[in-house]
């Protein structure tokens, strides 16, 4: 039993180099990277799920969480439809993506468009797979 537990851990996907950003959208609709909080119509987490053997090839949903300064989940709908299970409990995502996953390191870009103005402060970003929080990063908007 437990190493059928560590085999479980081990299969959990992994993520390097996870950062988040505000991205300003020109007329041309190309993006820059932008920290003021008037001026960002997207929201951008980039980062890398890690190159796993003992995970199962195969779709996989990839979930982007973003809390604002308040601890609030920026979400289109707060019904069921935009919930998702992770580390035991049911909660709202932004974004999700859904990969096939070949066991090969990926980049991966998934963004939030502005819905309602982004409020001043520092934002979390959460990463899940499988249900497990596979990466975590924060960024500031002034």
């Amino acid at each position: 039993e437990g190493l059928e537990d560590l085999v479980t851990v081990a299969s959990h996907l992994k993520t390097m180099n996870v950062r988040a950003y505000g991205v300003r959208i020109k007329n041309n609709n190309t993006g820059k990277e932008s920290d003021r909080a008037k001026k960002v119509g997207k929201i951008r987490a980039q980062f890398t799920i890690l190159r796993n053997e003992i995970t199962k090839p195969g779709k996989k949903w990839i979930y982007v969480r973003i809390l604002t300064p308040d601890g609030k989940v920026l979400s289109e709908k707060t019904s069921d439809s935009n919930k998702f299970n992770f580390n035991g409990v049911r909660g709202l995502y932004s974004s999700k993506k859904q990969i096939d996953y070949k066991n090969r390191q990926e980049e991966l870009v998934i963004d939030w468009k502005k819905i309602e103005d982004f409020p001043i402060g520092e934002y979390t970003i959460e990463i899940y797979a499988d249900g497990v929080d596979i990466g975590k990063t924060k960024f500031g908007l002034k």
